[in-house]
C-alpha cells in the first residue's frame, strides 16, 4: 500500500479540538514511519500562532509535495480537511484512509 518512496501528508481535524487534535497526528506520523518508513507531512509540525489563512497556504505546499494524502479519522466535515482534499484530487493524488493504515 504504501512504500519508503512515499511522502504521506496527514489530512484531519484541528481547529477547535483539544492541542489541536496534534497528539492524533503525532501518533499517525510515528506509526507511519515505522510501519512503512516513508516520509511523512503533518500540519501537527506547524508553528502555533498563525493565521488560519497562513495554515491553508502551508497546506497546499504540503500537499503538492506529497505523493499520498491520508485522512485521518473526522476528516469528513472539517473546512480545511475537505480542502485538502479536493486540492489532492485535482493533482491527481492518491488518498488513503487511516482504518487503511492503522489496523488495530
Amino acid at each position: 500500500m504504501l512504500q519508503k518512496t512515499d511522502i504521506v501528508y496527514i489530512s484531519g481535524p484541528m481547529s477547535g479540538l483539544p492541542d489541536f487534535n496534534k497528539p492524533k497526528f503525532r501518533e499517525i506520523e510515528h506509526a507511519l514511519q515505522h510501519l512503512y518508513g516513508c516520509i511523512v507531512l503533518s500540519p501537527a509540525r506547524h508553528p502555533k500562532g498563525l493565521k488560519y489563512s497562513d495554515y491553508m497556504e502551508m497546506a497546499k505546499v504540503d500537499v503538492s509535495v506529497c505523493t499520498v494524502l491520508l485522512s485521518i479519522e473526522g476528516y469528513e466535515d472539517p473546512p480545511g480537511a475537505t480542502f485538502e482534499r479536493i486540492l489532492a484530487l485535482s493533482q491527481n493524488k492518491k488518498i488513503i484512509y487511516e482504518r487503511e493504515i492503522c489496523k488495530n
